[in-house]
């Protein structure tokens, strides 16, 4: 793994930071293109960290560079990684907020508005379908992410109960084939 400079960590993920629209799991395949092109890890790591920021309280856009950061850099790379990734977001935050009123009568804002959500909602499939073909995906796994889906689609449920449902059946079928093996 080859030694990055602080620096270049801040800016790579300040650019991030700046450039991605969406939330948290719009960054991450900036992230992973990131990571992939400068060679700072395997596919197999950033999949243990990605992994590991959702596992950790917080947005997942600030838990991945905190953890990207801290794999290549140590603690001074977790604090780049957060300082880097929430400053422009923050900054451009600070400003549209003082216009937002203004802004929010235009009707070009308006559609504007409406591409990027599902601009972004197309940037966070990609991203779950990059890697879903990086990884072996078992069937189960399918199912139990279907079921999970229909169930929070067609009936209505809560969505938090419906995670800790998909959570408990994944503990379950695991259980079910580490007693096999």
């Amino acid at each position: 793994m080859p030694k990055v400079g602080l620096v270049r960590l801040f800016l790579d993920f300040f650019f991030i930071g700046l450039t991605t629209l969406g939330g948290g799991y719009a960054i991450v395949p900036q992230v992973l293109r990131l990571v992939e092109k400068n060679r700072w890890m395997t596919h197999e790591e950033f999949q243990q960290l990605f992994s590991m920021s959702q596992l950790a309280p917080g947005p997942v856009g600030i838990n991945l560079p905190i953890l990207v950061g801290r794999k290549l850099r140590g603690i001074a790379g977790a604090i780049v990684g957060f300082l880097a990734i929430t400053f422009a977001p923050l900054a451009v935050i600070f400003v549209l907020v003082s216009w937002l009123d203004t802004l929010m009568e235009w009707e070009v804002v308006r559609q504007i508005m409406v591409a990027v959500r599902i601009a972004v909602a197309g940037v966070i499939l990609s991203a779950g379908m990059e890697m879903f073909a990086k990884n072996q995906v078992r069937v189960w796994e399918i199912v139990v992410f279907s079921v999970m889906l229909g169930l929070l689609i067609f009936t209505g449920l809560n969505a938090v109960f419906t995670i800790i449902l998909g959570f408990s059946l994944g503990l379950f079928f695991l259980a079910v084939l580490a007693k096999r093996e």
